[in-house]
């Protein structure tokens, strides 16, 4: 089972009508209080993790299960 609880850049991306980098940009420099970025030891990929719940309280902006990619 997917975990609804938090969204992908991509969603996020398309629900803000902004580019997945702009995301990206706001999480690496914690100019979001709605998710965060982390690179692992050892590895030169970030991840990242925006949470459904503060994103959708701290912008209004509803993401219905509907439009979260399985």
């Amino acid at each position: 089972m997917k975990d609804t609880s938090v969204l992908t850049v991509a969603q996020v991306a398309i629900a803000l009508h902004w580019d997945a980098q702009t995301i990206r940009y706001l999480l690496d420099n914690k100019l979001v209080s709605w998710g965060m970025s982390f690179r692992k030891k050892g590895s030169k990929r970030k991840s990242y993790i925006i949470y459904k719940d503060k994103f959708q309280e701290e912008t209004g902006i509803k993401i219905a299960e509907s439009e979260v990619s399985e």
